[in-house]
């Protein structure tokens, strides 16, 4: 009896898996399969880096799906940054929260290129609104051209929305130097602001050697050309010098100091009658005209002329070039 008692214990045990036997599971739901799109490159915004910004994620159990979404991945990439994620972080990271290693499937690119989601605000925006504002509004009450006296860089901001770029005065000081604050909004919230330096730019006139010039050779337009450029301060003492003589060699490309020109001795250039051209030197370039000398002229020598075209007869001083020069021109200078 003992033995059929043991023997129908053992048939209802196996056929039932045993009262304390333990029964086997459905399939716990981190073993539903996980599918992973890598794209080549993600734009991303935040601080914080999450999977879901930057692969495309797919599978049966919407649940984990959100949840690996949700897998931190790090920092996100900074101000024109860009950082590299790779299948191996990527595995670690959903390791790291529970999800099976094999149940993950990829696709797409090996890793992907995150780059902060912006746009540039380039630096000639920034000092151009800069610029309108000295030139516009004067606020340092001169009127003078202001050039920028360091390098700016352009800035970036988060993408979309719209931007507006204003300019306010920080200070004008007596030595001839601003500084402005130029402040950029997105959606009216600041996003970014730089003060650039500017100082006060004044025209400077220069002789420059078109050619090698020889100790005693006039100064012309052909072998002389003069070029502008811009100094902190304003120019004194500039006299055009068409028609004097080179005191010493000049190579091409050299600029013509004061002490190697030297005043031609006086000559006669013309008779009285003679037909001269009167020319007046503006910035880098010269107007010429057509006159009656009403006197003989030496080099130096101040004399009548008449405009051929207006018949306006104006005081002029003799070039060795044989040109004449309005003595108000000179006055100008």
């Amino acid at each position: 009896m003992a033995v059929e008692t043991i023997l129908a214990t053992w048939m209802i045990l196996a056929a039932t898996g045993g009262a304390g036997a333990a029964q086997p599971a459905a399939a716990p739901a981190n073993t539903a399969e996980l599918r992973i799109y890598m794209p080549r490159r993600q734009e991303v915004s935040g601080s914080t880096l999450v999977l879901g910004a930057v692969c495309i994620m797919r599978g049966s159990d919407a649940q984990r799906v959100r949840q690996a979404e949700q897998v931190r991945l790090g920092r996100a990439p900074f101000s024109r940054e860009e950082m590299k994620i790779d299948r191996s972080l990527i595995l670690g990271r959903l390791a790291a929260n529970g999800f099976s290693r094999s149940n993950i499937r990829f696709s797409g690119a090996q890793a992907v290129v995150v780059t902060p989601n912006e746009q540039e605000i380039d630096a000639s925006r920034l000092v151009a609104a800069a610029s309108a504002l000295l030139a516009g509004k004067k606020p340092c009450a001169d009127d003078v051209r202001w050039r920028l006296a360091r390098q700016v860089e352009g800035t970036s901001i988060p993408s979309g929305g719209k931007v507006k770029i204003s300019a306010a005065l920080v200070e004008c000081t007596a030595n001839g130097r601003a500084t402005v604050r130029v402040n950029v909004t997105r959606n009216g919230q600041a996003e970014a602001n730089c003060e650039l330096a500017f100082e006060k730019s004044y025209t400077w006139r220069q002789a420059v050697a078109r050619k090698a010039i020889a100790a005693g050779d006039t100064i012309t337009e052909s072998n002389v050309a003069i070029e502008t450029i811009s100094r902190p301060r304003p120019q004194e003492g500039w006299a055009s010098p068409y028609g004097m003589l080179a005191a010493g060699s000049t190579s091409a490309g050299a600029v013509l100091a004061e002490g190697l020109l030297v005043s031609p001795k006086p000559s006669l250039a013309f008779e009285r009658n003679a037909i001269v051209r009167i020319r007046v030197d503006l910035d880098g370039f010269s107007l010429l005209a057509k006159g009656v000398a009403l006197q003989a002229g030496r080099v130096g020598q101040t004399i009548r002329v008449q405009n051929i075209d207006s018949k306006r007869v104006l005081t002029a001083r003799v070039r060795a070039d044989g040109t004449v020069v309005p003595l108000l021109e000179e006055s100008r200078k």
